[in-house]
């Protein structure tokens, strides 16, 4: 897996984006957050171009091997945030990249309108449904004048804090400053984004987005049906792992090649969408037809059944430094000084990206701190048509997403390929 690269130096300006999800701690929500509104539809288009860039993005980064997380949800977001300083080509080669639809104004407040719904849908008549904490914060170089849109744009759509520290003189002190900040934002899953030696006095601009989750399932797996059993890497190789098992009421679907089931957290408004190859030696083929279109006819397709569901337990961490992965996908000016037009942001200085870093931390488990339950009985006249029973058993290398049920937005994307990997 790609780590990021140590010392990572900023000088002048990097947008940073990071994501932690977990299914332990707590984070309290951010109620007096004020988000922006917009209409049905450009949520809508928001969330469309969310995906399309996810799975463009997924597409380059499953070159490596093993185990892969990461939230286009937060890049995509943080990235937004200094698309809104961009000028010239290297907004429009941007805008390309990230398969941006709308026009500015409606871009940044059907972003904001996204994050903030996210949280709204958290609970429901003061209950709490599930914890989704989006954050997002800009440090700037105190002294150093900044265009008035573009902050009003971070603080109006992006409810983004503003800090400004001395970069200059005390770029230690900002470093662990912002550090504690994420750290805060992450329910402590990461207390130390930026090491030692990443930022200096050359800084001028961080740009930072976090996202935590924490939901329960609506049909928890009881932890006494979970046993270990073999997960098998390929034809030839097996693991031993703990594979959960329960019969779950959810949407599903098969065809000779694959299965997906989608799986929802308590509340119903976020679900885990599942894609396991029928072949243990199958992800290849299906990253090769992974695409967003084909998303969204593989969930359009998806009906409710009882699904026999084994899935493994598993915790996974990901880092990854984005640079060379977004100038392959186009945005190339944005990194390179002085090609980099970000007079958007500020003409005292001549800024560009040097770096963009994504951190991503996931934990599955049987567990949840309460649920609910509810108990459907479907009741049907005549002759036993029953129908089939489906056994999903994800004892081999699959697909997951995790994405809000109203717009399909993903908020999270990754593949298990090794359950019992170092770091998973």
């Amino acid at each position: 897996m790609s780590k990021p690269k140590s010392p990572i130096r900023l000088p002048l300006f990097v947008a940073f984006c990071l994501i932690a999800v977990a299914f332990t701690a707590a984070r309290s929500q951010q109620a007096a957050t004020i988000y922006p509104t917009a209409p049905p539809k450009d949520l809508q288009a928001a969330a469309d171009d969310n995906n399309v860039f996810a799975i463009d993005l997924y597409g380059r980064l499953a070159s490596h091997s093993g185990n892969l997380l990461f939230s286009p949800y937060s890049i995509s977001s943080a990235l937004a945030m200094a698309y809104a300083g961009a000028q010239g080509q290297t907004a429009t080669q941007m805008a390309q990249a990230m398969h941006f639809s709308l026009h500015d104004e409606q871009l940044h407040a059907a972003i904001g309108a996204l994050s903030g719904q996210l949280m709204t849908e958290a609970s429901d008549g003061g209950k709490t449904l599930y914890q989704l904490s989006v954050a997002d914060a800009v440090w700037t170089q105190q002294g150093l004048p900044y265009n008035p849109d573009f902050l009003r744009v971070l603080q109006k759509d992006y409810a983004s804090e503003l800090h400004q520290p001395d970069f200059v003189h005390s770029y230690q002190q900002a470093r662990t400053d912002i550090n504690r900040w994420v750290a805060q934002n992450t329910a402590d899953k990461i207390p130390n984004l930026l090491p030692n030696g990443s930022v200096d006095a050359t800084t001028r601009m961080i740009l930072v987005n976090a996202i935590y989750f924490k939901g329960d399932w609506a049909t928890p797996f009881e932890k006494e049906r979970t046993s270990d059993q073999p997960f098998h890497l390929d034809g030839q190789n097996s693991v031993s792992t703990p594979l959960m098992f329960e019969n779950v009421s959810c949407p599903a679907s098969e065809s000779d090649d694959l299965q997906i089931v989608e799986l929802p957290y308590n509340g119903d408004k976020l679900s885990m969408v599942i894609l396991l190859p029928r072949s243990v030696d199958g992800m290849g083929a299906l990253e090769k037809q992974l695409t967003a279109k084909n998303i969204d006819q593989w969930t359009s397709q998806l009906a409710d059944q009882s699904v026999n569901v084994h899935l493994p337990k598993f915790k996974m961490g990901c880092s990854f430094e984005l640079a060379d992965t977004l100038k392959s996908m186009g945005m190339r000016d944005a990194f390179n000084y002085p090609a980099a037009d970000f007079t958007g942001m500020t003409t005292a200085e001549r800024l560009h990206i040097s770096a963009v870093v994504h951190q991503a931390l996931i934990d599955v488990n049987e567990e949840g701190t309460e649920a609910a339950a509810a108990t459907g009985i479907d009741m049907v006249a005549g002759a036993a048509m029953r129908q089939r029973l489906m056994d999903f058993r994800a004892d081999h290398p699959f697909i997951f997403l995790i994405r809000q049920q109203s717009t399909g937005a993903i908020l999270f994307a990754g593949r298990v390929v090794n359950p019992k990997a170092p770091g998973a």
